[in-house]
């Protein structure tokens, strides 16, 4: 669930308490939380539960800031603590030297809630981070085990000397280790005629970067005998350093390396195991059969629950020693047809066939005895590791992969604390509803929402970066709960798209929208309005002349408009699409992609169908200030749309820095909280913008 925080509060009044928390929820985010009173009770649950944010109020008694911070540095954690205080004497930057990252007065809960929302955001981001960092070692190691195993003789040279050389290169010309030519200037192995030749080419590549030059050359092996070869130069990095790669191609059959380089991809270096990347793929498939009643399965997460005890005893380097050797175990007890990987730091995934429960338990207490009987040596030190296991079982009526993994990582969470045997088999609460079930649920509400009028809607404002100061907005649906707040349309949408409801939506936005785009254009006549539609409207075939008539109604003019659709649907529904967009040009109406660039050949789109905008997707905004990749794709989409005659808006624009980017590419339009976020009423000022 991505809007859950998971907090620790640390208050003596446990009516404060709660009105923290309320006030956390109240800006729409799912809260779970655990309280603290002292130090001890604080490493205790730290210990035992998954963590992002604390919650200290200053001046609690059993307890202050700094020991607060010394406990999360002594559990071993990356968490980050906000000082809460009922005193406006209360120093921030004292809070802040004590380790605090912000401090919020209770008199002031918006300051709370956005403080939550950004420090919340920022652990995300770290822990992206830490899993990004992880990932680039384990590439590293990846791509070492590969150059160690080729059957072709590589060589990285940096300076004219070498710094790396696999067993392949180091047999070719007679050296036994790494040392001894290590440091050595390739020059040295050159045929004494073919000298000059190396030096111009390695020049060469030195000056035009990014060039592969490939080169005919006598070298020189340890016994003096000359070698004819052919060389391919490369640039390329190790540790960090840019550096020159030089390959000598082993002639044979290369069909052996592309198999091993197609079982490491599949593979976690350390234990052996399948990674978490082929784990979920398999574990989509096994769904997909499931669902459609082909087999059932169950899905076994084991997780060592003391690791934080075994990193304090051995260190971390060690502590990988132990996860192998628990991965070996575990393995060792596992049937042949079975999937086995490495699924996080500390913990494994099985994917086996689900017979009976009983046969289930039975058969994860021989694991669980297998490994919590072991005791690891490791550097003179008796290590004991201790499994909690969850296992969530796959039929027809499961859900998503998504909700399947939220599922059993609680189901392991839960064993931890609420099963003295270790194993805890997920049991659906009552009332726990299937995607269909779900779906006729939102089915329902969305009817009564709109019998009743508990449908809103609102508008943000689209902002023309090269000096267009026309007025433009973007319409977004809402839905009101039993206590008038408000629910985002991504969560009812895919539903009501599922159930055909959503060409009723479709029909009610459009007559909600225009009543209020007249009242708009009175003052403000060249105001252009964006709407929303679902693939409800793709499969009416009713639509196109019931605008037609509607328009004519409340006398809008066709250009006022720009009707939109993802991309994703397009592509799905193409025909209807084309037709659809058709009809919209030949009323005078202009369209707008949304979601543009994740498609496998987003621009074909454009040939296909009359198209006035693109909205980029959301995953090509991420980080789009820093984010070199998402940056180049943006730009490509811009320049390809200003040839092709179309306009790009670039929504969830966030910061100054997303925006100094967007600026520098030439998109038409942003769109962002940055700017405004959206509201009721059509009313930005548009002269007040860049």
């Amino acid at each position: 669930m991505e809007n859950l925080i998971r907090i620790i509060i640390i208050e003596d009044n446990l009516s404060d308490a709660e009105t923290l928390i309320s006030t956390i929820k109240s800006g729409g985010w799912a809260v779970r939380t655990k309280r603290a009173e002292d130090a001890e009770d604080l490493l205790d649950t730290l210990g035992a539960h998954s963590t992002d944010i604390v919650l200290y109020t200053l001046g609690t008694q059993e307890i202050d800031l700094e020991k607060t911070v010394d406990c999360i540095r002594e559990a071993g954690k990356h968490i980050p603590v906000i000082a809460v205080s009922s005193d406006k004497s209360a120093n921030i930057a004292e809070c802040m030297l004590l380790g605090a990252e912000d401090l919020v007065y209770k008199s002031n809960p918006e300051h709370l809630k956005l403080a939550v929302y950004r420090t919340y955001k920022f652990q995300q981001q770290w822990r992206k981070l830490r899993k990004l960092e992880v990932s680039i070692t384990e590439t590293e190691k990846r791509c070492r085990t590969l150059l160690d195993s080729s059957r072709d003789s590589i060589c990285y040279v940096h300076e004219g000397m070498h710094v790396y050389a696999n067993d392949t290169y180091l047999n070719l010309l007679g050296y036994d280790k790494l040392d001894e030519i290590e440091g050595l200037p390739v020059m040295d192995l050159v045929a004494s005629g073919h000298q000059q030749t190396m030096k111009q080419t390695l020049r060469h590549l030195h000056k035009v970067q990014g060039n592969n030059e490939r080169l005919d050359i006598e070298l020189q092996h340890a016994n003096g005998k000359i070698l004819k070869t052919q060389m391919e130069f490369s640039p390329a990095s190790i540790d960090g350093e840019e550096c020159t790669q030089i390959v000598i191609r082993n002639q044979g059959n290369t069909r052996e390396l592309e198999q091993q380089l197609k079982q490491l991809s599949q593979r976690d270096i350390s234990t052996g195991l399948y990674n978490r990347a082929y784990f979920v793929e398999q574990l989509e498939g096994a769904i997909n059969r499931a669902t459609q009643g082909e087999h059932n399965y169950a899905l076994v997460q084991l997780q060592i629950c003391n690791i934080q005890d075994i990193k304090g005893l051995v260190g971390p380097a060690a502590t990988d020693t132990v996860v192998t050797a628990v991965a070996k175990t575990i393995k060792s007890q596992c049937e042949k047809n079975e999937t086995l990987a490495r699924f996080g730091e500390e913990s494994f995934a099985l994917l086996r066939d689900h017979h009976t429960t009983k046969d289930l338990k039975s058969y994860l207490d021989e694991i669980l005895c297998a490994v919590n009987k072991q005791i690891f040596e490791v550097d003179g030190k008796s290590v004991s590791p201790r499994l909690c296991i969850g296992v969530v079982q796959i039929d027809e009526n499961s859900p998503d992969i998504n909700e399947i993994l939220l599922r059993v990582e609680n189901t392991v969470e839960q064993s931890k604390v609420e099963n003295d045997q270790n194993i805890t088999i997920y049991i659906p609460t009552e009332g726990e509803m299937t995607q269909k079930q779900k779906d006729k649920l939102w089915k329902s509400k969305i009817e009564e929402a709109l019998q009743n009028d508990q449908l809103r809607l609102v508008y943000q404002p689209i902002i023309g970066l090269n000096g267009d100061s026309s007025e433009r907005y973007e319409t977004y649906i809402r839905l009101l709960d039993e206590r008038g707040q408000e629910i985002s349309a991504t969560e009812f949408l895919p539903s009501a798209e599922r159930t055909g409801i959503s060409k009723d939506l479709d029909r009610w936005l459009i007559t909600r929208a225009l009543n209020k785009l007249k009242g708009v254009i009175e003052s403000s006549p060249q105001t252009i309005l964006f709407i929303k539609l679902t693939v409800g409207t793709l499969q009416d075939p009713q639509m196109l002349s019931w605008l037609s008539d509607y328009l004519k109604k409340v006398q809008i003019l066709p250009e006022n408009l720009v009707f939109e659709i993802k991309e994703e649907v397009i592509i799905t529904h193409l025909k209807q699409a084309i037709q659809f967009t058709k009809g919209l040009n030949r009323l005078n109406c202009q369209f707008a992609v949304d979601g543009f660039g994740t498609g496998l050949k987003p621009f074909q789109l454009m040939k296909a169908m009359p198209i006035d905008y693109l909205r980029i997707d959301e995953s090509l905004m991420r980080e789009i200030g820093t984010n070199s990749e998402n940056q180049e794709a943006v730009r490509t989409i811009n320049e390809t749309a200003r040839i092709g005659g179309q306009k790009t808006i670039t929504p969830f624009v966030e910061d100054a820095a997303a925006l100094s980017v967007l600026w520098s590419i030439g998109v038409n339009y942003i769109q962002g909280n940055f700017l405004r976020e959206p509201g009721e009423d059509m009313d930005f000022d548009f002269s007040s913008t860049i």
